[in-house]
């Protein structure tokens, strides 16, 4: 879950400026460039639409500049709030401050040395990547924990497809995933077939509800103790990931 492409929106009015930083960034490793050239509200709407990890944006963006979108950022939060970096005019800098306390992490005075920039963006790329690596470790761990607290069998298949599966439906938050999806996903890593991997997963299912630690039922399904004992695989590894999700290391 760590190894995704990092995601970079560019929002500058200049082109040229823009077209400057992309073939700068595009030696910077596994990303993704989005550039928004059409305004402040373009740039806005891009924020929403692709969640961007970084931006990197003009102060003086037409019909909504920077600031005004980091205000609507921080009244209305995208899925993820980006790190935020701001290009800004010598005569605007004294607005860096107010940039500051509306969430961006840096601000760079124009002209732009592009090199300089570029390394600023590879710096916060390498703290992600480094983020994101403990946060998965952390959350591996306290799922295994989890899954082993609920009775599912350590000592066969299924407990691995659990992890895995419990896994791929929080990395899938958001999105439609369909079982069969989440057991092919889960058959292409363990090279096998998907119906090994449901068949597992039923038999787990079977062997937690047969065994499952009262005291642990009421901790994970809180009010729904007896649908716990009556539910698919699919629905119960759902359940697990949702609890993850509001309690865990998210």
């Amino acid at each position: 879950m760590n190894n995704h492409p990092i995601s970079i929106l560019i929002a500058d009015n200049e082109n040229k400026d823009g077209q400057n930083l992309s073939s700068q960034l595009r030696t910077a490793g596994e990303i993704c460039l989005y550039e928004a050239v059409q305004g402040g509200f373009h740039a806005l709407d891009e924020i929403y639409r692709v969640c961007p990890d970084i931006i990197v944006m003009d102060i003086t963006l037409a019909e909504l500049d920077g600031i005004g979108i980091l205000r609507r950022m921080t009244q209305q939060p995208p899925g993820k709030f980006p790190r935020t970096i701001l290009l800004v005019e010598e005569d605007r800098k004294i607005e860096a401050s107010e940039a500051f306390l509306l969430g961006a992490q840096y601000c760079f005075i124009k002209p732009i040395d592009y090199g300089v920039l570029k390394e600023r963006i590879c710096t916060i790329i390498q703290e992600m990547r480094i983020e994101d690596g403990r946060t998965s470790e952390r959350l591996i761990s306290q799922v295994r924990e989890i899954v082993i607290k609920i009775g599912a069998p350590v000592h066969k298949l299924g407990y691995s497809y659990f992890i895995d599966a419990v896994l791929l439906i929080i990395e899938h938050s958001g999105e439609i995933y369909p079982a069969r999806d989440l057991y092919e996903d889960v058959a292409v890593k363990h090279n096998t077939t998907w119906r090994c991997v449901e068949s597992n997963l039923r038999n787990a299912t079977s062997q937690i509800c047969e065994l499952c630690n009262e005291e642990y039922l009421k901790i994970f399904f809180s009010g729904h103790e007896k649908d716990a004992k009556k539910l698919s695989n699919f629905k119960m590894i759902s359940k697990l990931a949702e609890y993850v999700k509001i309690h865990g290391a998210m």
